[in-house]
């Protein structure tokens, strides 16, 4: 049975082998060059030369015929690596397989040795492949930490910017504080000024007429000044009136100085004369000697102080209503003490004038007094006759050089008939 199998396993490989080369329909086509070798090979062996009977000259002469592909560097070293076991009798062909084995052997080698360059080169470009994906796994990492890196650097900067603007806010709202904090120190002092004040009015060495207490004067008319025109303030009217009731004090204060300093002269110029054991009338020596001493003297003593004092208080006249009082109530004190000490001097020169000049009332007048009225007297006639002249001569201009006649002027008579009949 298995030498059967084995007889048709020949009979079907020796009919495949007769379709190998079939003309019509080979079973595997051989190119031209592999052609052309085959004949080569055919004809080595219708020769009947073997290897072994072969010399190296022959060899060497029967290399070029191989060359069927036109490249003998590219084939001579496989061909001869296969002839090479033919040549030393270590391999023997002795049936077409062995022939077609080697054949194909051949082919292989023959192939790759063609493609060996290729495969080089295909080893260069893995080698390069794998240098690119190396360099591109770095590229990638290093890319990734770049990201990474702007992602820190967007961050930092984001957190600069943020602490940046915080600051230049702070910086705003410092600002803003530190103007209101002045602005309430500014609005709170106007506050804070009415305990200073007190103290400084309630002092013993405070003088009227000293420069501490025109400053608390002016300081109490620009809080009196801030709190009126600050009325929507919480307590502001409160302190309103504290503060005028404090410039009343001191303005009292004002007023019992002239007041006593005007009572002092007076009393002064009324002992005067007492005590050198007369009286100052206009007929007694005293009177010339001593009157303008006794009159005028003794209120110099304080002139200077009061006019100053008096001078400020006339500036602030217009601040507050308690000014005005207090400089018509000096204007009273003094003129009240001023007629009770020269009451009695006028009424005694009056009756004395009158006494003596009883008949001749125009001696009374002081003819060198009337110089200044004639003057002023002069200057007023001369004023109006000047005006005199200029209306007369518009007038002479107007009514009478310019003059021009209307018909109803240049009627007559028949004008006068009119006034005839009406008449």
């Amino acid at each position: 049975m298995s030498s059967k199998l084995a007889e048709e396993e020949e009979t079907q490989v020796w009919e495949n082998l007769a379709e190998w080369d079939n003309l019509e329909n080979p079973l595997a086509p051989l190119t031209e060059e592999q052609e052309k070798a085959i004949m080569q090979l055919a004809s080595l062996c219708n020769s009947q030369l073997t290897f072994q009977d072969m010399d190296e000259s022959k060899i060497e002469e029967s290399e070029p015929s191989l060359n069927v592909y036109g490249e003998k560097d590219a084939v001579q070293g496989p061909v001869l690596d296969c002839f090479a076991p033919l040549k030393c009798g270590e391999k023997k062909i002795d049936s077409s397989k062995q022939f077609y084995q080697w054949y194909s052997e051949l082919e292989w080698e023959m192939l790759q040795e063609e493609d060996a360059e290729y495969r080089v080169y295909l080893k260069q470009l893995e080698q390069h492949q794998e240098d690119c994906n190396e360099l591109l796994t770095q590229v990638t990492s290093t890319l990734d930490k770049l990201s990474k890196l702007q992602d820190q650097y967007g961050f930092v900067s984001n957190k600069t910017n943020s602490l940046h603007e915080a600051c230049e806010q702070m910086l705003i709202d410092q600002n803003k504080l530190s103007k209101l904090a002045d602005d309430l120190e500014t609005n709170v002092s106007y506050f804070l000024e009415y305990e200073k004040i007190q103290s400084q009015l309630s002092s013993p060495t405070l003088s009227v007429h000293g420069d501490l207490f025109r400053d608390i004067l002016n300081r109490l008319d620009k809080c009196i000044e801030y709190m009126q025109s600050h009325p929507q303030y919480k307590e502001a009217s409160a302190y309103l009136t504290k503060y005028h009731v404090s410039l009343n004090a001191a303005l009292s204060s004002v007023r019992g100085w002239v007041l006593q300093a005007l009572e002092q002269c007076v009393q002064q110029a009324k002992q005067q004369p007492s005590e050198g054991g007369g009286s100052f009338g206009p007929t007694s020596p005293t009177a010339d000697s001593y009157a303008f001493t006794l009159l005028y003297g003794k209120f110099r003593l304080h002139a200077d102080k009061m006019k100053n004092l008096m001078s400020d208080i006339e500036a602030r006249r217009d601040k507050a209503p308690e000014y005005e009082q207090l400089l018509s109530d000096c204007q009273a004190a003094y003129f009240s003490q001023r007629m009770s000490l020269l009451r009695p001097s006028v009424n005694a020169s009056l009756t004395d004038l009158s006494k003596t000049y009883a008949r001749d009332h125009c001696a009374l007048t002081r003819a060198e007094q009337l110089g200044s009225f004639h003057r002023i007297a002069a200057q007023l006639l001369a004023d109006v006759q000047e005006r005199l002249v200029y209306r007369a001569h518009v007038y002479v201009q107007n009514d009478i050089l310019g003059y021009k006649p209307v018909a109803g002027d240049l009627a007559y008579p028949e004008k006068l008939e009119m006034m005839e009949v009406y008449f």
